[in-house]
Order: structure tokens, then sequence, then C-alpha cells
């Protein structure tokens, strides 16, 4: 069955750092890869990410300053590209005036915050990255107002003999730890996780594995590698066809699909880095085997980045989303634990099959957890 493995001591370097750095946000990372062109909002966004490394500088005096510069230039970027980005998104007049607003609350948060400001200063350092995060939430619901489809159209040959997702969705995951961290204390094992699968830059990969959640095919199907490196399982019982290697460049220009079936070192694009890259806790990728880059079927992990030497992944495995919440747990589960379910709770509808494709039967019952993968015992190697 297809495994994903380190790449081998000759391959074990990452490629070019991504250009994305050292952001391991998912939500970050999927605001990053929405296929927008509007440079003002996304000025915008880019002054309000850097937030999460301004709040690491220790000194309180030039934290503070270093804040308020990039809330300045947040402001800057929306006051100077207001009537841009209302004529990319003619709706989010309301989301815009919110933003201006908190942008101001912002600046009253940090002028007020750290250990030298008392119990407000203290209590205004917390605040921050809640604050934040509020605001980039707007900036992406106006991006995702700015989306316009697909960027490009789905090569032919996959689109009309596999299903794809165009645009996004949302799958709910249920997980059983057999042996939980804190059971004396009454953890009972259960973990829930979102995921969000990214159909604008890995519609096939995506929509492979959103059609197999919508088939049940991941309930009740066990943990077979899970090893500090990648959290691996398998569709139980899957039997569908080999998808291809799928990656698309960062940056890539509108029109331009991901590039198929072979990796960024066999391509020879030693300096460019994938528009979904590996960088975040969870990141979903679909398992190959070290000797065939499109032999994938339905064994997917979670990665779990090492911050020391960057990705080997990047370039090699095709992401196809992320772990939005509960990514904690990838950390704590072990070959044998299971997946109790999977099930779709937003963008069912952008997940397309071609004419003819045979829909998958509604998911069963929820019995006893198989070890079944790719029509076969799965292993962890």
């Amino acid at each position: 069955s297809a495994t994903a493995t380190p790449p081998p001591p000759a391959l074990a370097a990452p490629l070019k750092t991504s250009q994305f750095g050292n952001v391991k946000n998912p939500a970050a990372l999927l605001r990053y890869a929405l296929p927008v062109e509007n440079k003002d909002i996304r000025n915008v966004q880019a002054a309000l990410e850097r937030i999460s490394d301004d709040e690491r500088i220790p000194a309180n005096k030039a934290r503070r300053l270093k804040l308020k510069q990039d809330i300045s230039a947040a402001s800057d970027a929306l006051n100077g590209g207001r009537k841009a980005i209302l004529a990319a998104n003619a709706g989010a007049a309301t989301q815009l005036d919110a933003l201006a607003k908190g942008l101001d609350e912002f600046v009253a948060i940090v002028e007020n915050a750290g250990s030298d400001k008392g119990l407000e200063g203290e209590a205004n350092l917390q605040q921050i990255p809640i604050k934040q995060e509020a605001l980039l939430n707007i900036v992406g619901a106006v991006e995702q107002g700015m989306v316009k489809g697909m960027a490009y159209d789905v090569p032919k040959q996959y689109a009309e003999s596999m299903p794809t997702l165009l645009g996004r969705a949302t799958v709910e995951v249920e997980l059983q730890i057999a042996n939980p961290p804190n059971a004396a204390s009454g953890d009972d094992g259960r973990r829930k996780m979102t995921l969000e699968l990214d159909g604008y830059n890995a519609p096939v990969t995506a929509g492979r594995f959103l059609s197999l959640v919508e088939s049940g095919k991941y309930n009740n199907v066990k943990i077979n590698r899970a090893d500090g490196f990648l959290v691996q399982a398998s569709g139980g019982g899957a039997t569908s066809d080999p998808i291809p290697l799928e990656i698309r460049v960062a940056n890539a220009n509108r029109g331009a699909p991901p590039e198929y079936g072979m990796t960024f070192e066999d391509l020879g694009m030693y300096q460019d880095s994938p528009q979904l890259n590996f960088n975040a806790l969870g990141t979903l990728g679909m398992a190959h085997s070290e000797s065939d880059a499109n032999d994938a079927t339905s064994q997917f992990f979670w990665a779990i980045p090492d911050p020391r030497q960057g990705s080997l992944l990047d370039g090699r495995f095709a992401v196809f989303g992320y772990t939005t919440s509960g990514m904690e747990a990838v950390r704590e589960l072990s070959q044998g634990d299971v997946i109790k379910s999977m099930r779709v709770v937003a963008g069912k509808d952008n997940l397309i099959r071609p004419k003819g494709y045979e829909a998958p039967a509604s998911a069963p019952a929820v019995a006893a957890a198989t070890e079944e993968a790719d029509g076969g015992s799965s292993s962890s190697e």
C-alpha cells in the first residue's frame, strides 16, 4: 500500500525556504492560498500577520513600537486601498468599517500592553493574539468575497475521470486514543478535529479525499503509522484508481494549474516553493510510495513539522489542506488509535463528479475499527 516515507539521505534536505517564511498558523496559510490578486487587502493582511513575530520581541518598549508600526501599516493600507478593495468586493463596506474600528482599538490595547504596565499590561498582552485573530478573520472574509471561482481549469484528463474539489470544504473528525496521556485524571481519549480542504490549489487530491469521506471510507479505521514525523491512515477497503502527484507553485500566474506527476526535484524546480506547504502541525498530505509519486489512492497523513530543519516533504508530497482546530491531537496519536468518523460539514457542493462517475454510497454505520488499506491489510513502515 502507498506509504509516505522520509526522503532517502541524498534528498534529505528541504527545498528553498518557503515564501511564507516561518508561518505555521494554518489559518494564515489558508489565507495566503486564496486565489486573490488584490494587493491592497493583501498588504493589510501581511501587516497583521507580522504581529505574530512582533509578539516575540522580549523588550516591552521595543515590542510596543513594532506592534504599533505594523498596525499603522495595516491602517494605511486599508485607508489607501479602500476604493480598490471595494471594486473587487462591492459588499465589503461594512467589513472594512469594522476592520478600521478594530485597528483603532488594537492601538489602544498595544499602548498599554507589557509587564511594565502592571496587571492591566499583562492582561492586554493576552489580548493581542485574540485581537489579531479577530481582525484577520475579517480580512479573510473580505478576501474570500473576492474569489471568483477557480483561477485555472483542471486538466481535462483528470476533470473527466476523477472527483474534483473546486473550492474549499470542511470536515469534522472524531478520534479515539487508546492510551490518553491524562487517563488517571478522567481523560477518555476522545478528540475532535476540523480539517479545511483546499481545492483551489489541489482539486484532484482534495476531491479524492472528500469523495472518500462522503462514502464513509475513513470511518472506524486505525492509525497505521505514528512515528513523530507523521501520523498516517488509510480509507478502509478503498480501491480507487491512483491519482497523480499534484503540487501548485506558490504565486503561480492566474490560469496556471498545479504541476502533475513529478516532484519539484524531478522537474528541476529547486528554487520554487509550493503554494500549500508542510509548515503547520497537522498539514494534510497524500501518501505515495517512495518509488512512485503517482500511486496514491486513499492513504493520507497528518504531518508533524520539525522546526529545526524545515520540511522534507515540500515539493515531494501533495498537500490538500490543513487541520484548523484540534491539531494538538496529532502529537498524541499512536499506531492502533482509531479514526471514529469523518463527516463533511461545509463545501459539499464544491465537489464535482465527472459525468458517469458513480457517486459513493452513504457512509456506513459505525462498526468495529478496521486496518484495511487500499483493499488489503495496512502496515506501518
